[in-house]
Parts: C-alpha cells; structure tokens; sequence
C-alpha cells in the first residue's frame, strides 16, 4: 500500500494525523464504555440478587393474589363444656387497591390513539365525579375525531376492552369519544356500586376510600375490609355483581363471626367484640389486627384475648384483569404446593361456671338491677355471675344500630355496668357477720355474751335506732345474727373501733379487689380512722357506729361480698375467684390447667365460729330474718324444695338505706316508696348448712327487704346446685302452713327522746 492510500485510510479511521491526540480519543470512548458496562453489571446485580424477591413478587401480583384466610376464634364453655360463645360461618368484603380499575392507565392508551391531548388524569377526574349522579349523560372526551383516529381508537378499545366508552356521531357529522359514567370501570364506580348492594348511604364507604388512597408499595396487594358479616340479602348481591365482573378489585370471602348462643345468658361475664378502631390500628397491626377485624372489649372476651385470638393464615389465586379468581389448570401450576397456609385456631375457654345455675339466677331474678353471684366455697370457682339489667352480646357485637346503643347508654340503671364487680354498695346487716368475727378475735364478746338492745344505741346527743324500735332486750351472738338486732352491733362496734373493724374487714378481702380476671373491677370501702382523718380533719368515735352495720363508710361489691362469706363457712380460706377451669385447643385436648389459687388462710375465731354458723342456720327459720322464703312460691316450688329436699340452707339478709327517710311506723312497705328512695336488698346465703358448699350472694338494688326479695333468689340458685345431685322436693305429709308472727319482747324499752339526733336503721 502506498503511503498516501495509508494517510487515506487512517483519516478515515478518524484517528487523524495527529498521533496524540488519537491516543487521548481512544482512551475517554474507552473509559465510557467501561463506566456504562460497569453500571449495567451493577444494575443487573441489584435487579437480579438486591431486588429479586421483591420484584418477583410484583411480578406474581399482576395475576396472583394474596389473599387472607380468617382464623377461627377460640369457643367459651361451660363446666360441663356446653357451649356459650362460638363461631358461626359468614361472608365478608374486601377490596384490593391493586386490582381496582385503573382509570387513567385505560384512558392513556383510548386517548394517544385517537390523538387526544387532554391529559388521562383530567379526563378520569371528570367522570368520575359524576358517578353518584342520576340520570347522568355522557362524557364528551373528545370531537371531531378524523377517519385515522377513529380507527386507531377502535382499535383501542378493542384491545384493552374496555366498557364505558364509545365511538359516536357528533353534531357536526364527525365522530366523538365519549364515556358512560355508570358503566366505565372507576374505583369510583365500583365503591358506588357496593354501597348499593351492602344498602349503605352514599359516602358510607368514605374511610376504605381513604384508606385504598394511602396504600403504596406492595401494601397496595393487600385487601382492605369493607364490610364484615354481610346478611344473606347483602351476600346474594355482592357475589353476583362480582361474578358478573361488575365489581373489579372487590371480592367476597367465607368467614366466621362471634356468636353467642344462649343470647344474653351471662353476657356481663362472657363480655362482647366489636370492630378494631382507626385510632388503634397503629398501636394493634404489629400484633396481625387489620381494619375491620374485631377484638374483645369487656368480660372474658377482652380479659383473655391473646388466648381466644388465633393466628389468620393466607391463601394465593389466580386471578383475571378484573380480579375475579381463575380455578384453571395453569393457575394450580403457578400457585405449587404453597398455595395456601392455613389459619391457627384460638383456643377454648372452659369455664367454671354452671349454666344451670347461671339461668337459675337470671330467671328467678325479680328485681330491675342488681346482681347474683354463686361460688364453690371449696375452691373459689364461680358458678354463676349476673348482673342486671343485661344486654345481648350478640346484638353489641353485630349491627347495633344507633338506637340500640342510645338506648343502652342513657339507661338509667346502667346496663352496660356489672354489678358483680363494677359497682360497689352498702352492705347492711350482711356485714355484721364480719363485726361479729372482729369482736370474737379482738376478745371485745365471747360466744354467749349478753349486750342490751332497748332499741336504741346512744352515744352522747346521738341516737341510732334498732329496725326493732320494741328491743330485743338481752341478746347473745347467735341471736343477734338470727333476728340482725342493730343495737347489738351499734356497741359492739362502738367497743371495736375503726381500725380493728376495718382491719379484720380487709382480711376478708373486703375493701379491696379480689383479682378477678375481669376488666373494671373496682375495690370499695371499709373506712379505718386515717380515712375520717384524712378526708374530715379528725376521727370521732361515732363514725364506726354505721359501719359495724354495713352501712356509713362501707360499700362492698358483690363479688367481695360472696368470696368473703365463703371464707367464712370453709374455715378460713380466702380464695381468688376462679372463672377458667383450663385452656383446650381445637379437639378438645388440655392445654393448660387453672387450678384455684389461695389469696391468704385467715384465722377464724376458736370459739364463737359454731354460733356464727347455727345464727345463719337459724335466719330462715322461724323467728329469722329470712323465715318467708321457707314458703315461697315464686320461682314456683320453692318453698315446697326448701322444707322437703333435706338441704338447710344458711344465710344472712342485708337491708341497706340508701335514703333517710322519716319513718313513723318500724317498716315501710317497698311498694309505697318511690324507688329510687327504696332500700337495696341483700342475702348472702349457703347450703347445706352443716358443710356448706356453695355460697350464693343476691343484691336487688332498691328491692325493699332482704329476707323477701333477695333469699328467694339465692335459694332457687342452690335449688339448681342440689337438684343436679339428686335433692329433689318430695310431697309433704303436713300442709299446714305456720307463719311465725314477730312479737315484742316483754319488758320493751320506751320511746327515745326526740332531742338526740337519730339514725334509722332496717333489716
């Protein structure tokens, strides 16, 4: 080659005749080239190892969907293991931000081919805002289309088939694009669309739009509550309109919803659920709560919670543009053999209490509002727990409308309290089994000391009356338990002071909570001198004179009040109250035992206790507070069980003021009185009586008289208790019926001057 043709050649090259420079040139191309060759290595890298599982799982999501499959709530049995809350099957609705109908995506590819400018997102905004509109015309997106536009724009439409928007005549003979708000697939539309078939208001669904707004990343693949518990009517709606492909994004799932199957049997204890808030989401997703999922709010449901709640599992489809599940060959080859993870149940609650004696309770129950509470003085179990008034949990925990709800939350007698537990009152005369045992230990009476009753007790200018204004004259311990004379214990408290009742009060638990696994649970009152200290400036010896009956700065719960009575007639063992027996999975195999569990053994008075208990014994006899109940027939039969059955029973009747009222004759009828100024009506009972079992406490806010209104009910419940072991009423040979008739003692003390201040009290 000759030289020139070789000057040629590299001038052609480019490389030029300048050797250095050509050398600088080739250096930099080759430093680019290695700079994009390293960051496509890079790029790859992260793509294909940083990133894979998350981009893979994106991928999946264009057709395949996770979906949540719901755990079944732990059941909630009785002792004998019948049921009382369970799971009933139910349909739910949920929507997938990911696969509803991407209005502006459809619109993009309509409008670059009929060669539209107006931007997808205007485009979107303008139709949907006329969704809730009736009678709505079309939406003009475009005028005048030329004959190459018009076909590319079929053409689009054809491909993407989409519904809802049209080619037609224009006005000036061309062709227009238009859309049919009703028909073309919006997120709009289709939230319009399931306010319609769940027969909600319109903006019902503001929150789930809301939400599905908020969702991003891989958050947006998964679904979002829209309604639960759908009713049958609701049901039938929603899945045809999603099987007929008119809800895109939107599906309609099997679940299970509480059910309690005894209605408002024992619905304080059982408690309810409802709907996990909004406020609470941030605070509950860590522990797997989604919105729309529910929670336990009050009683067992709330208190044992993480043992009832289960663990959801999750379940992958197929699905198709419109999110409608394939069931395809292909779609069972996609999904393999992890398809599906199934859901952990939670688990069952076995109760101590005795629904036969839990009915009994609630039927025989004759006051308004108040509360009956059954215990197993052998261990502390509660065998029963009412208050009153009731509520269906079924009806809280479901579509409560707000009616319902108005109505239960401005109820004067407060429903939605327990009175078991979550309000306290004064106890009365049932309090003075309490004193009397104060007074043995504190060695202030021996079991036959004599104190006077003329009546009355008067410290200084003040006088407190006994509810016999006659006297008892002399009384001794079992008596003054059979007849509650007050004056008896007006002294005997007097002679104990505040800080010693107060004290061997507390070691009943009294006064204080009793760690029952129940929410609200609150403590009460037994007043000691650093109280009167405290909230008076000062102590004065006749503060305690009320408290030694149950009444003045005394208030106990009902539950407090059962426990410390079986303490009394099991030896001294106070207990806390039981109410799980053990924790059983699914089949039904024992996962965990809850044995009882002693709060403390109290020491019980060497002599003295055998009284006490024959003074119970003797209250339902004649001459005994409680004396009536031995021939009542409401529940029916009772009185004929009590005399035949051969089980004594023991108690103690409470009458507690919870008005002053002027009081001209010894006892005001309850009837008469209004009834808010009634008495609350106590009675703290056992049986048998020579080796108690079972303690059963009733209070009738505002009853009248404990002997009347409250035994009654304590004894049908353990007329329940003994008839399960065989004690049944059998006919009596004697029908004649003696009603014993209170007498006066000879010798009655005179009326009290009417200087002195005077107290009433009743029994």
């Amino acid at each position: 080659m000759s030289a020139r043709r070789r000057v040629h050649v590299v001038v052609a090259l480019g490389i030029g005749g300048d050797r250095q420079f050509g050398r600088v040139r080739f250096r930099v191309l080759t430093a680019v080239a290695g700079v994009a060759l390293a960051f496509l290595v890079v790029r790859l890298y992260v793509l294909q190892v940083k990133r894979h599982q998350e981009l893979r799982q994106k991928s999946e999501s264009n057709f395949i969907q996770l979906r949540r499959v719901a755990h079944e709530r732990g059941m909630i049995r009785d002792r004998e293991r019948r049921v009382l809350a369970e799971n009933r099957p139910s349909h739910d609705v949920f929507v997938t931000p990911a696969f509803l109908p991407d209005a502006r995506a459809m619109l993009a590819r309509v409008l670059g081919a009929a060669g539209v400018a107006r931007a997808p997102r205007e485009v979107a905004d303008a139709i949907q805002k006329r969704v809730g509109e009736k009678d709505v015309a079309p939406v003009v997106i475009a005028t005048g289309l030329s004959p190459s536009a018009v076909t590319a724009t079929r053409a689009a439409l054809e491909a993407t088939q989409v519904a809802g928007l049209d080619l037609v005549p224009g006005d000036n003979g061309g062709t227009d694009l238009v859309a049919y708000p009703h028909d073309f697939a919006t997120a709009a539309l289709v939230f319009r669309r399931l306010e319609h078939v769940l027969d909600l208001p319109e903006g019902g669904l503001a929150e789930v739009r809301k939400e599905v707004a908020r969702a991003r990343g891989l958050n947006r693949f998964v679904p979002i509550m829209v309604k639960q518990n759908l009713p049958w009517d609701a049901y039938a709606r929603a899945s045809h309109a999603a099987s007929m492909g008119e809800l895109p994004g939107a599906d309609v799932t099997g679940s299970v919803v509480r059910r309690y199957r005894e209605g408002a049997l024992a619905a304080h204890l059982l408690g309810y659920m409802n709907e996990v808030g909004a406020q609470e989401l941030g605070e509950l997703e860590p522990q797997g709560y989604l919105r729309g999922d529910y929670m336990g709010r009050r009683g067992l449901e709330r208190s044992y919670e993480r043992t009832l709640r289960g663990k959801d599992g999750q379940e992958k489809v197929v699905v198709d543009a419109k999110g409608r599940r394939l069931n395809d060959d292909r779609a069972r080859s996609l999904l393999g053999d992890d398809a599906r993870v199934e859901a952990t149940p939670g688990q069952t609650l076995v109760l101590a209490l005795d629904m036969d004696l839990q009915r009994a309770a609630e039927e025989s129950f004759r006051g308004r509002a108040g509360a009956v509470v059954a215990v197993d003085v052998a261990t502390g179990s509660i065998l029963a727990l009412a208050s009153f008034p009731d509520y269906d949990p079924n009806v809280v925990s479901g579509r409560m409308t707000a009616a319902e709800k108005r109505a239960l939350d401005l109820d004067p007698l407060q429903p939605w309290i327990n009175k078991a537990i979550q309000q306290h009152y004064a106890p009365g005369s049932t309090f003075k089994l309490f004193t009397a045992l104060a007074g043995l230990l504190e060695s202030r009476i021996g079991p036959d000391s004599v104190l006077p009753c003329p009546g009355f007790f008067q410290l200084g200018r003040t006088t407190w009356r006994c509810f016999n204004r006659f006297g008892h004259g002399g009384v001794a311990l079992q008596k003054s338990i059979q007849v509650s004379c007050d004056a008896y214990y007006y002294r005997l408290g007097y002679n104990l002071g505040a800080d010693l009742l107060s004290q061997h009060a507390h070691e009943f638990g009294l006064g204080e909570k009793t760690g029952v696994p129940l929410d609200g649970e609150i403590s009460g009152l037994v007043a000691d001198e650093n109280y009167y200290v405290t909230r008076f400036g000062s102590y004065q010896g006749g503060y305690v004179v009320n408290n030694a009956i149950g009444q003045g700065d005394v208030v106990l719960t009902p539950l407090q009040l059962a426990m410390g009575y079986a303490a009394i007639v099991n030896g001294g063992m106070l207990y806390e109250p039981r109410l799980v027996l053990r924790t059983e999975d699914k089949e039904g195999r024992v996962l965990h035992e809850h044995p009882p569990r002693l709060r403390r053994k109290i020491t019980l008075p060497a002599a003295g206790m055998k009284e006490v208990l024959t003074g119970m014994s003797e209250v339902v006899k004649p001459g005994g507070t409680a004396a009536g109940v031995m021939w009542k027939d409401d529940p029916p039969g009772l009185g004929l069980w009590l005399r035949t059955a051969g089980v004594a029973i023991g108690g103690k009747t409470g009458t507690a003021q919870v008005a002053r009222l002027s009081k001209s004759v010894q006892h005001v009828e309850a009837a008469k009185t209004e009834y808010l100024l009634r008495d609350h009506a106590w009675f703290a009972g056992f049986a048998p009586a020579e080796a108690p079992e079972i303690v059963v406490v009733t209070l009738t806010e505002h009853g009248g008289f404990g002997g009347s209104t409250s035994a009654p009910v304590s004894a049908a419940v353990m007329r329940a208790y003994f008839e399960k072991k065989g004690f049944h009423a059998r006919p009596e040979r004697d029908r004649v019926r003696v009603v014993p008739q209170p007498v006066a003692p000879a010798g009655a003390a005179a009326a009290v001057p009417d200087a002195p201040p005077v107290v009433d009290a009743e029994d």
